[in-house]
């Protein structure tokens, strides 16, 4: 008895690996092939029992040129990998969004960058202007240096002076909006090591030299990382 599955590698690895376990010959359909199947009849729509029917025909009439499928567990984990990397992502966008919110209201000369490691550990130790009271330039740049060596002597002198000139206003319950400004930032700095991490797994998971279906472990990860931006 033959079998053919369209996604033997991924939600249907494991019915791939019980069938060839049970020593059964199991094929690989390319989802091309059933779609080629369904448009050939006069139903076009697409529902479980007509993908059957399709990967079914495929496999009657395509057996010679479909490949025998060996599932292989490294493509798997680069889709998981990649999927978890893809969230991350979202949840960066997200809290970049709300912390932004926030400093708005707190530093309205701010323009959205969130990106520099100045930016994220001036924020972190000054959550708001009126933590600058009495810092001098010389101090501040001290500490902006802590994040970044090479920052322009300037800098602190541009930073005081656009709070002197917009103002500040100390709201009511600020210490708890000064809480979640930092609490943003840890976050956001946490996922962006988790990140960095997830990057570097998928560097050696792609470097691996595996083979299925045509695709190298390489090209199949460039191939699903495009799709995902």
């Amino acid at each position: 008895m033959v079998f053919g599955l369209e996604d033997a590698n991924f939600y249907g690895r494991s019915l791939a690996r019980y069938l060839l376990d049970s020593g059964f010959i199991v094929k690989e359909v390319n989802s091309s092939y059933t779609k080629k199947q369904r448009s050939i009849g006069t139903n076009h729509n697409k529902s479980n029992e007509l993908d059957a029917l399709a990967v079914a025909k495929t496999l009657i009439f395509e057996y010679k040129h479909l490949p025998f499928t060996y599932p292989q567990d490294v493509y798997l984990a680069i889709k998981q990998t990649l999927n978890t990397r893809n969230n991350y992502v979202q949840m960066t966008a997200n809290i970049k969004m709300s912390l932004q919110n926030i400093l708005v209201h707190h530093y309205p000369m701010h323009k959205e960058d969130l990106e520099s490691k100045t930016t994220k550990g001036f924020f972190k130790k000054y959550p708001s202007p009126n933590l600058l009271e009495g810092v001098t330039e010389r101090e501040l740049i001290e500490e902006l240096k802590n994040f970044n060596k090479s920052v322009p002597r300037k800098k602190a002198k541009e930073i005081l002076l656009a709070i002197d000139s917009n103002g500040w206003n100390k709201t009511d319950y600020q210490k708890e909006q000064n809480e979640s400004v930092i609490s943003f930032i840890n976050s956001l700095e946490h996922i962006e090591n988790q990140i960095d991490g997830l990057d570097k797994t998928l560097d050696n998971l792609s470097a691996q030299d595996y083979k299925w279906n045509g695709y190298s472990t390489g090209s199949y990860f460039h191939s699903q990382y495009r799709s995902c931006q």
